[in-house]
């Protein structure tokens, strides 16, 4: 799931600064860019950066507050520091900004891509809307739209009925009514997805299906390559309902970005073509990403939630025949946009693979540039 506050059912994502370079496939376009940065000659600025400020800097990003990192690093010449891939480490903030003031990370972004750290940023575009049916779709994909369909044989549901049949077997083993065994069953799993946003349901489903997680985590690394790729400032991405409890969010597995021009819209100022088109390529790139890797979808379903959400918000309101086609359409695009940029989603499942739901968003991104350089 895409999401400004990652998880399900969860609102539009806000995105910050857009490419502040050629897009491939696309055109240039402006980029704001911080007064203090720039790509600068002065090397990577470490010989510059003495003890005590590297100390404090690395204390304030452990303790993931931005404001901190930067103010250490403020005595510096920013322009020194570029391609200092030590900076990277403030992107591992990003989520602990409190969402009213998320546009922040749209400037950290500009002043990360000023020093020559995130040069893919923005690095693509896609093209305006065209129509798309079922049979266009399989025609650019080479799959059936079907694929793009989540399936109700997710790892909740699979979990679910294997530990009902489990029980309930023992219940007739014990000599036990199986009854009130189910219906004991069916208020665990509300209680579990009211009071624990659906965590102990998906530590079952890790256990029972143990290609869940890889799944969720091909899931997640569609949304965060074309948000990336795209100008949408990344976040942080979340993996489970257990980390999504630590760190205060509500809901599940997600990935959490900031669109400016769709915050921009939500605030009343009305959203733009562009704005409405990019979200809706990252917010099918996840289930883009598992047909690809898999051949069918599982999850997903609240990521069509969202993109009909956005696009009821709209004015006028799209008809259902504008939305299915502008599913379709971003469906397409972001198959298009992760074959494009296959090493960077491999790299990306792998760096989140390894770091499992402590992994750090700066090696993430790390992974990604470095898959990107060799293109």
């Amino acid at each position: 799931m895409a999401s400004a506050a990652a998880g399900p059912g969860v609102g539009p994502p806000r995105a910050g600064p857009r490419r502040g370079k050629e897009r491939r496939g696309g055109t240039p376009s402006a980029r704001r860019r911080c007064p203090t940065s720039g790509s600068g000659s002065g090397g990577s600025g470490s010989g510059g950066l003495s003890g005590a400020v590297w100390e404090r800097y690395h204390r304030a990003c452990a303790r993931e507050d931005l404001a901190g990192a930067v103010s250490a690093l403020d005595s510096l010449d920013w322009p020194s520091l570029a391609g200092d891939r030590r900076l990277l480490r403030l992107l591992d903030t990003a989520l602990a900004v409190p969402e009213a003031r998320a546009g922040i990370v749209g400037d950290l972004y500009a002043r990360l891509q000023g020093l020559d750290l995130v040069q893919s940023f923005g690095a693509a575009a896609p093209p305006r809307v065209c129509s798309v049916d079922a049979a266009e779709l399989q025609r650019r994909t080479g799959l059936d739209a079907a694929k793009f369909s989540p399936t109700s044989s997710s790892g909740f549901l699979i979990s679910g009925a294997v530990a009902a049949l489990a029980l309930v077997g023992a219940a007739a083993v014990l000599g036990v009514d199986p009854n009130p065994v189910a219906a004991g069953l069916a208020v665990a799993a509300l209680a579990d997805q009211i009071v624990m946003g659906g965590a102990v349901g998906e530590r079952l489903a890790r256990l029972v299906v143990p290609a869940y997680g890889e799944r969720v985590v091909v899931h997640e690394a569609g949304h965060l390559v074309a948000a990336y790729l795209l100008g949408c400032p990344v976040r942080g991405v979340v993996l489970s309902a257990s980390e999504a409890q630590r760190k205060g969010i509500p809901g599940q597995a997600g990935t959490v970005f900031f669109d400016e021009d769709l915050d921009r819209g939500a605030r009343g100022g009305g959203f733009t073509a562009e704005s409405v088109d990019r979200w809706s390529v990252v917010v099918m790139a996840g289930i883009a990403a598992e047909a690809l890797r898999y051949g069918q979808a599982e999850g997903g379903s609240a990521d069509e939630a969202a993109l009909a959400g956005v696009v009821a918000a709209l004015n006028p309101p799209w008809t259902e025949a504008q939305l299915r086609n502008q599913a379709r359409w971003a469906a397409a695009e972001a198959v298009a946009l992760l074959r494009g940029h296959k090493d960077a989603h491999d790299a990306v499942t792998r760096a989140l693979l390894a770091g499992g739901d402590r992994a750090l968003l700066s090696d993430v991104i790390a992974a990604l540039e470095a898959a990107e350089s060799r293109i």
